[in-house]
């Protein structure tokens, strides 16, 4: 999976940093140099957009699976109490 930029890690930032830095490009007077750069960074922003578009679908997996088993422990001592009846039940039958 490709990397994240360090600075802006999530969509909203990413599309504030590139905003910011052609804001940058357009109204301040830069070397051919600094501009240069400024323009590796709006590329380099730009590129780790689909690195952080799947981070967050995993991480909405993530949480769901983190949902659904808290969930799954929650019901797991009402399943517990079921099993126990049930055993008790084939005991008593054995025991006939």
């Amino acid at each position: 999976m490709r990397q994240c930029h360090p600075t802006y890690n999530t969509l909203e930032d990413l599309d504030k940093g590139v905003k910011i830095l052609n804001k940058r490009i357009e109204t301040n007077t830069l070397t051919s140099q600094k501009e240069r750069e400024l323009i590796k960074e709006i590329n380099l922003i730009k590129n780790s957009k689909p690195a952080i578009e799947a981070k967050a679908k995993l991480q909405a997996k993530i949480d769901d699976l983190r949902a659904k088993q808290k969930r799954d422990s929650e019901e797991l001592p009402a399943i517990n109490k079921m099993l126990d009846s049930i055993k008790l039940r084939i005991n008593k039958v054995k025991g006939q």
